[in-house]
């Protein structure tokens, strides 16, 4: 259902109404998926007619038992699956915001030579040898 992509989970909201329109056009730009969670009972519920959302149904109450014990209600998911960051639906458009600053850090590439341009090249240390040679006794 998530596929390999960034993916937007909301628990019984509709992650288009909580983000805002031009929030979700910016994650849908980087290939977001969007889904709202529901409890099984309310799956088939009329009323839900964004093309761009699927709705997914908690079968075992699995979803319901993870959001009953946090208190965020909104997950933004990497497409490696590690949560990039969660919250309440009230805080989404404003942890989205600091979400896509970070994704957009680089717009576009840079010279690493130079020093110009968007991309910032910083210069780590050479590792310190310990002192100890390994060798015959």
């Amino acid at each position: 259902m998530l596929g390999p992509w960034f993916a937007v989970l909301c628990w019984n909201n509709n992650p288009r109404k909580i983000l805002g329109d031009e929030a979700f056009a910016k994650w849908k730009a980087l290939g977001a998926r969007f889904v709202a969670l529901r409890p099984q009972t309310q799956l088939h519920w009329p009323g839900h007619d964004d093309p761009d959302v699927v709705v997914g149904g908690d079968r075992t109450g699995g979803l319901k038992a993870w959001f009953d014990v946090h208190p965020e209600s909104v997950v933004f998911l990497r497409p490696d699956r590690c949560i990039a960051g969660a919250c309440i639906a009230q805080l989404s458009p404003e942890l989205s915001a600091s979400l896509l600053d970070a994704l957009t850090l680089i717009p576009v590439g840079g010279d690493v030579d130079s020093g110009n341009g968007s991309v910032l090249y910083v210069p780590q240390p050479a590792p310190e040898s310990s002192g100890a040679v390994a060798g015959p006794a």
